[in-house]
């Protein structure tokens, strides 16, 4: 009888766990117990399940992995991490989310937003990458990596969200990319850390974070007679750094367009919107020359040219007057191009054009 009475005390006990566990546990773990063919064994499994509820360890466990697959993100691209390798990444979260729903019988829904906005900023980031790797006219090589958001489907939302910076380049507002990731990624980055923070009982919820950019671009070190003027017309639009990336200069149809410097040609095609027929010079690991509207071009891709050479033949291919439009960068940024020009026939062997007040 007393062993009859504590087998039905035992089956009772064990029932009851059961009930308990089964509505508050993952149906995985629940299996896991009820693979154990010991009895006792079984029920100290149950026993276990039902102190990890009551501790709140499976909850700790399910927002830890969340946690660390987000920390992961954020220390990769804040390292350096290939495109590949960041799409491959930020498909974790997603995963680990879902997870995260199913362990957690009622997560804070503050949580699951935050986590969710991060995610989808890290999504953004990568439809911006994505962009400038394959809808790019020139790979980044001249522009430095800048997109025309209204070529990119979905670009402008972003570029609204973010309230990321633009520049003006000729006449449409262009978004660089290397400065829009860092501020997509600090954003989702902060929200991640606001869901962890309530997750953990630090934080009310409250997260803001401030996507706006500031600060000076870095002063340019100026070469004065690095290269040579281009043409010999009159300057009829100066530098501006909103406005005109370069100088426009006057001349007549089929006047010859001559290299600044010595290099190599690693642009000559009309692909580039804006620029119609289009050379771009690499002098070095440092500067480019561009050299836009020609009507002829007279070198091709891959081609060295020397410093005087004439490569191009003056027109007006996507402009409304015959002009050169002459542009140096320095490390793919734009920079007013006179201090580098010679001023007077002393220093370069060439008269200096005449310089004509824009009438724009």
């Amino acid at each position: 009888m007393p062993r009859r009475s504590c087998g039905g005390q035992f089956i009772a006990i064990t029932a009851m766990l059961l009930c308990v566990v089964a509505h508050a546990q993952p149906s995985a773990l629940l299996e896991a117990c009820n693979s154990v063919e010991d009895k006792e064994k079984r029920l100290a499994c149950f026993k276990e399940l039902s102190n990890l509820k009551s501790s709140g360890t499976t909850d700790a466990a399910a927002g830890k992995r969340v946690k660390n697959t987000f920390a992961s993100i954020a220390g990769a691209v804040n390292s350096g991490v290939s495109f590949n390798n960041y799409s491959a990444m930020i498909l974790e979260p997603a995963k680990e989310i879902g997870i995260f729903k199913q362990e957690i019988p009622k997560p804070d829904p503050r949580v699951l937003d935050l986590f969710d906005q991060s995610l989808v900023s890290y999504r953004d980031a990568e439809k911006v990458w994505h962009a400038s790797i394959y809808d790019s006219s020139d790979g980044g090589l001249f522009l430095g990596r800048v997109l025309n958001p209204n070529y990119v489907p979905g670009l402008q939302d972003i570029v609204r969200k973010y309230n990321l910076p633009t520049r003006r380049i000729l006449l449409a507002e262009h978004l660089p990319v290397d400065t829009a990731l860092p501020i997509i990624w600090r954003y989702a980055e902060e929200r991640a850390k606001a869901a962890v923070e309530i997750l953990e009982g630090r934080s009310t919820g409250d997260v803001n974070v401030d996507v706006k950019t500031s600060g000076s671009p870095p002063a340019v070190v100026q070469e004065p007679g690095k290269f040579q003027w281009p043409v010999m017309g009159a300057v009829i639009a100066g530098y501006d750094s909103a406005k005109n990336q370069g100088l426009d200069i006057d001349g007549k149809a089929g006047d010859s367009v001559s290299a600044a410097a010595d290099g190599v040609v690693v642009f000559a095609d009309s692909t580039l919107h804006g620029y119609g027929n289009l050379i771009i010079i690499k002098h070095d690991n440092t500067y480019l020359t561009a050299y836009a509207h020609n009507e002829t071009l007279l070198v091709t891709l891959g081609e060295k040219v020397s410093k005087g050479q004439e490569i191009a033949k003056m027109g007006s291919t996507e402009s409304d007057r015959v002009k050169l439009h002459f542009e140096i960068r320095r490390n793919g940024k734009a920079i007013d191009p006179t201090p580098y020009l010679p001023a007077n026939l002393q220093s370069a062997g060439q008269p200096s054009p005449a310089v004509i007040p824009s009438t724009n």
